[in-house]
């Protein structure tokens, strides 16, 4: 998942080996959680759950609803995204489904 804009980004990823990461990119990339292992990353096939909680600036992560990380968010924009990448041959990521709640009285 991704939130931003193409100059200041937060990203929020995982992969099917079973790993996260977390970074804020400004100039460059900041990682708050470097890619490490975390045991509720589901491996292979299995889908995976990345539910972000928003609340003025601070953020929480919550993996397969599993607290991670939280902290204030340095970028601030209403731009929501998602990314995929390979390291290796060919990939095939399927984004099932994305859903939004918002406070709409604000």
């Amino acid at each position: 998942i991704m939130l931003g804009s193409e100059t200041a980004s937060f990203v929020v990823a995982v992969s099917p080996l079973g790993y996260v990461a977390i970074w804020e990119t400004m100039d460059k990339d900041n990682y708050h959680v470097g890619w490490q292992t975390w045991p509720h990353v589901q491996k292979n096939n299995e889908s995976n759950e990345i539910w972000l909680d928003i609340e003025h600036d601070q953020v929480r992560v919550r993996i397969n609803r599993e607290w991670l990380w939280e902290r204030e968010l340095a970028t601030s924009s209403h731009k929501i995204g998602i990314i995929g990448e390979s390291f290796g041959g060919s990939a095939v990521v399927d984004f099932e489904t994305l859903e939004l709640f918002a406070d709409l009285k604000r």
